[in-house]
């Protein structure tokens, strides 16, 4: 929004503030920012298929494993095999210099 918690509660009450939050949970507020996830997600799902080890994952990365999860109570745990692989997958993103 631009202003502080302070000039926010000069400007609104602290009940249209709760009922704001209560929207964003149910409705968020960032919807204009979520497009730029999803490209964003969709580019880094075409690197990370371009750039993967089709034998050891032989699967093609989904969208959804690169969007962030807002509001999600249980995040999904990695395996240290999971967490290796996207560590591996870090290099292929800087190019190499000569």
């Amino acid at each position: 929004m631009g202003l502080t918690a302070n000039e926010l509660l000069q400007r609104i009450t602290s009940r249209e503030l709760t009922e704001y939050e209560v929207m964003d949970r149910l409705e968020p507020f960032t919807s204009g920012e979520m497009v730029i996830q999803q490209q964003l997600a969709m580019i880094v799902t075409i690197l990370a298929n371009v750039y993967r080890d089709r034998d050891k994952h032989p699967r093609d990365y989904e969208i959804s494993e690169f969007m962030p999860q807002y509001h999600d109570d249980k995040p999904k745990r990695q395996t240290w095999q999971e967490q290796y692989e996207i560590m591996r997958m870090i290099p292929a993103t800087y190019p190499e210099e000569t």
